[in-house]
């Protein structure tokens, strides 16, 4: 397992992400995507939705080392978000909505003195063009399944997506987009470096656990995914 200087652990609700801070980030034109650093070949990038700059999304693209199908089954392995999904410290599946659409539960650690974070959320993935491209979406849902947990405050809002691109058999494009209502209060100081953190370390963390996983799901890849030897053949 990979760490790095900037953070305590390596653990997203990044599936749907450590959005922790989103809503009090810095402003910028509206719909246009700024880049806020570029690190290890990830690109992070925001984008102001409003003209008074309070709600923003935010965009990380990178190249992993991975098959298109081995990348896209990763994201269906909820228990095991906690392995590289940024801060994320629960992980859990509420309910198999059916093979490629689950509701997820998901907590995020927050720094002392704030209160972690969490959310229900609503995951499906589907292909686009097969062996090509594909995405992997999530939104924020009411949902009887999960109470809201004392001490914890749950995200008002959140949706984004991952998309998927296969680059060669053996590389793959992945970008990772978010936005967030993160509520109650968040300094700005806290809000800039969750911006940065948050795209940048989740695309590094899915490189290093795509590479761990090398194999791990052949039999659940030809389960979910039964066109990926024909795809891979031709």
């Amino acid at each position: 397992m990979i760490t790095y200087t900037r953070r305590n652990n390596l653990v997203l609700i990044s599936f749907f992400g450590t959005l922790l801070f989103f809503s009090q980030s810095p402003s910028a034109a509206p719909g246009k995507w700024d880049v806020i650093a570029e690190e290890q070949g990830v690109v992070v990038s925001s984008q102001t939705i409003k003209e008074e700059g309070d709600d923003t999304r935010f965009r990380g693209v990178g190249i992993i080392d991975g098959e298109f199908y081995h990348v896209l089954t990763v994201l269906h392995d909820v228990p095991r978000f906690t392995e590289w999904m940024y801060k994320t410290i629960e992980a859990r599946t509420l309910k198999n909505v059916d093979s490629h659409a689950y509701i997820i539960y998901s907590r995020v650690d927050a720094p002392w003195p704030f209160q972690d974070r969490d959310a229900v959320v609503l995951a499906r993935a589907r292909v686009i063009v097969p062996g090509k491209k594909a995405i992997g979406e999530f939104e924020g849902i009411q949902s009887p399944l999960m109470g809201k947990v004392k001490g914890v405050v749950r995200f008002p809002t959140i949706k984004g997506h991952y998309l998927i691109e296969a680059v060669t058999p053996k590389q793959t494009r992945v970008t990772y987009q978010v936005e967030a209502d993160p509520g109650g209060w968040i300094p700005r100081w806290a809000a800039r470096r969750a911006n940065k953190e948050l795209p940048l370390f989740t695309l590094l963390s899915l490189r290093e656990q795509v590479k761990k996983t090398k194999g791990y799901y052949d039999k659940r890849i030809k389960e979910l995914y039964p066109e990926a030897g024909k795809t891979a053949s031709k």
